[in-house]
């Protein structure tokens, strides 16, 4: 397949933890870790593969899990371990090197070396074959390798494990090779323009499938991205659901299960789920951040009391659409989730209304998944206008659900909340635009999210076609619909939610226009967001929507956004859009 790049996307397997970049002095070897930084989840850098002269190799091969050097190719022995040889195991040099920090704990081996790690996954990784340079502490080989993540090393010493061989390794090449293809068979078919840029975003949600939990029993979860995002963010996993639902619904499945199976007994969804439990509160975040973000949370509340960390409520649409896809859940796992969702809308009404006025906020703006938008600049609770569409859409949802099911005090419950939720929005209306309200009052910036009211489809007519004019008037940008205004005195390009274009919110918007009436500019909105990732170049976290670049510290082969160019695109090609 085209478009592989190690720069923009790491090389990984579906489900392991491992994954290689390039780098000028050569490929690095990295683990995906929860919250770790770049250089904390290395194991190996500037590998290279050296000529018989000792010159390194170029890398002139790049497929699914596979990097070759001339005749000698690297791949994945399943999913902790690497293996790295040629067809008949000659001519093969490597060279390595052993990140600082963990430089002083090798011991090498008969048969290869020993290296003890930091990392939540991994104790110790063990690369066979290899040697150390003494003068250099560099690793060596003159022969196959396999890099093995905890493996133990063979005991006693004296009696090596066998050494790694051509065999083998062309078996292990052969496996990872069957294992993409089976993967790149189930991204669904869509238009021809559209194809090859989805096919590149299914391979990127193969590549960012990892196996959560120190023991890997945490389940597969499509995690952001492999970079420092090792964990399943709710807000995420809706949006990456939807895309999956398409070629990999188990999949797609198991993202919902992950994130609603950890509901709190009060009916809270937490806001990450990762190796070591969850974030649902500022007491789980790490100790360097409790300080600001604590002071960024309600004011009402008392400061020494954690503040709970959740994400929008778009489960029912998640649900939802599993439901509406062509490999549709059993009923009764899809009742055990909406259970899950109706605790969750009580929680949000229960605890999350601090002014008591009827309609929740956002008390930290972590649980707004637009964290620096310039709406959270006023203090927090934030009364917002997405917040209360996404509820009254969620309400809707489960009324239907209940009615299906036979619960009619249960319908008669979201419907009432329903009415109740779409009138307090109604009154968010200041006669031009939808505002948000922060503690210091009104919030003047304009963002995309005083458009998302479009969500709940039954806005007046007046109010829906002065949304739409405002699309247009102040939202118009060479490429997809920014976050901010760009007339906006707040409207910056490449800082995240303060402009850029972000798929995710796109998409929803695209949504909202078909649910208010307006097919046309819905299908114009999602033409205009698959045409942005495929000038960007792939699937980003967001684009400046002036020059259509991936912004300087936008991460790339982001999973929400691969999964949302992958939805867009189905539903481009059936016309539903």
């Amino acid at each position: 397949m085209e478009g592989l790049d190690l720069d923009a996307i790491p090389l990984s397997l579906p489900g392991s933890r491992l994954f290689l970049t390039a780098e000028a002095e050569g490929v690095v070897l990295h683990s995906a870790e929860y919250e770790r930084s770049r250089t904390e989840v290395r194991l190996l850098e500037a590998v290279q593969v050296l000529a018989p002269d000792g010159a390194p190799r170029a890398l002139d091969l790049i497929e699914p899990g596979v990097l070759a050097w001339g005749p000698v190719t690297l791949t994945f022995a399943g999913e902790r371990a690497l293996s790295l040889g040629s067809a008949d195991g000659a001519g093969m040099r490597l060279r390595a090197r052993i990140p600082a920090r963990m430089g002083l704990v090798v011991q090498e081996w008969p048969d290869g070396v020993l290296i003890r790690t930091d990392l939540r996954v991994a104790s110790r990784v063990w690369v066979r074959g290899a040697r150390l340079d003494e003068a250099t502490g560099d690793l060596l080989a003159d022969g196959p390798v396999t890099v093995h993540l905890d493996e133990p090393p063979p005991a006693p010493a004296s009696e090596p494990y066998p050494r790694p061989d051509p065999a083998t390794h062309q078996r292990h090449l052969a496996a990872t090779r069957a294992t993409w293809a089976e993967w790149l068979a189930r991204c669904p078919r869509v238009r021809e323009d559209l194809a090859p840029m989805a096919v590149l975003c299914w391979y990127v949600l193969g590549a960012n499938t990892v196996r959560l939990g120190a023991d890997g029993g945490g389940g597969l979860g499509v995690v952001p991205a492999l970079r420092g995002y090792a964990g399943v963010w709710q807000w995420d996993a809706y949006f990456i659901a939807s895309g999956l639902r398409h070629g990999a619904p188990a999949l797609a499945a198991e993202q919902l299960n992950l994130v609603l199976g950890t509901a709190r007994p009060d009916g809270q969804l937490v806001d990450v789920v990762h190796d070591d439990g969850v974030l649902a509160s500022s007491d789980d975040l790490p100790p360097g951040d409790l300080e600001n973000l604590r002071r960024l949370a309600s004011p009402v509340a008392d400061p020494d009391d954690p503040v709970a960390l959740t994400k929008p409520p778009l489960a029912a649409w998640a649900l939802a659409r599993l439901a509406d896809g062509p490999h549709p859940p059993e009923p009764a796992w899809l009742d055990r989730q909406m259970e899950r969702v109706l605790a969750s809308q009580r929680w949000w009404f229960a605890t999350q209304d601090t002014d008591g006025d009827g309609l929740p906020e956002y008390t930290h703006p972590y649980s707004s998944g637009l964290d620096d938008s310039p709406v959270f600049d006023a203090a927090v609770p934030l009364t917002s206008p997405d917040l209360a569409a996404y509820l009254v859409v969620q309400d809707q949802l489960l009324a239907d659900w209940a009615r299906r099911t036979g619960r009619p005090e249960v319908e008669a419950e979201c419907r009432a909340r329903r009415t109740a939720t779409r009138a307090a929005l109604l009154g968010l209306w200041d006669g031009t635009r939808f505002r948000a309200r922060g503690h210091h009052g009104t919030v003047e910036t304009e963002t995309i999210l005083e458009l998302l009211p479009l969500l709940i489809g039954d806005l007046p007519a007046d109010l829906t076609d002065a949304v739409v004019g405002r699309l247009g008037d102040h939202f118009a940008a060479p490429v997809g619909v920014p976050t901010v205004a760009t007339d906006d005195p707040d409207f910056d390009p490449d800082q995240m939610w303060r402009g850029p274009s972000w798929v995710s919110t796109n998409a929803l918007l695209a949504l909202g226009l078909r649910a208010s009436g307006h097919p046309d500019e819905a299908r114009c909105v999602a033409e205009a967001t698959v045409a942005m990732v495929v000038g960007a170049g792939g699937p980003h976290e967001y684009v400046n929507p002036v020059t259509g670049d991936k912004p300087p510290r936008a991460v790339t082969a982001f999973s929400w956004s691969a999964a949302l160019y992958v939805d867009l695109a189905v539903a481009l090609t059936e016309g539903s859009l």
